[in-house]
């Protein structure tokens, strides 16, 4: 919903390779946010294509659990997302 933003927690092996992305249903303009363990921002991306989010191939130096935060842009709209977490090959 508006004004709010969800988090997930996301455990990573050392050089692990992975793709996110953040799919808004309907038009919903979305936001990406990964956080490390001491909540600093280490990646973020607001427009992947078009209003979608996404942030390819990140990894971590060391086995890590970082949190992925999802949310819209300007955390001003309501609507449905789908989130996808892949491994790269």
């Amino acid at each position: 919903s508006a004004g709010s933003r969800i988090a997930y927690s996301l455990d990573l092996e050392a050089d692990e390779e992975i793709n996110i992305y953040l799919n808004g249903v309907d038009g919903l303009d979305t936001y990406l946010r990964i956080y490390d363990a001491d909540g600093e921002l280490i990646a973020e991306n607001d427009d992947f294509d078009e209003l979608s989010s996404g942030i390819e191939g990140f990894s971590v130096d060391e086995d890590a659990t970082v949190t992925v935060e999802v949310a819209t842009f300007g955390d001003s709209e309501d609507g449905d997302f789908e989130l996808i977490v892949e491994a790269v090959e």
